[in-house]
């Protein structure tokens, strides 16, 4: 017996260094094409992408207090999730009649 349910994964991403922007907006392009639907089919066919949020810069200082160029997107997904238990079953049965009083 099985179960299925549909859920919805958000996936945060975080692009950093020189090139970022680009390579972010590259990484939404590409998720939003039939390019990225069929790459991501093949991978796991229960998995199916949505949408992807807009690309939004988010620098940051990192530990040597340095401006680092950081990008971030959102990848939402389709993912059909089930789940199997076992069936109890049997393939024979043994049957007994037996007389019951007759009433009047």
């Amino acid at each position: 017996m099985g179960y299925t349910e549909v859920r919805q994964a958000d996936i945060q991403v975080d692009i950093y260094g020189q090139g970022a922007g680009d390579r972010a907006i590259a990484l939404e392009t590409t998720f939003a094409s039939s390019y990225g639907y069929d790459t991501i089919k093949a991978i796991d066919g229960r998995l199916a992408p949505l949408y992807s949020s807009p690309a939004i810069q988010a620098p940051m200082i990192d530990a040597e207090s340095q401006w680092q160029e950081r990008y971030t997107l959102t990848l939402s997904l389709q993912a059909h999730i089930t789940v199997s238990f076992p069936q109890d079953y049997f393939d024979k049965a043994e049957i007994t009649t037996e007389q019951v009083d007759d009433r009047p």
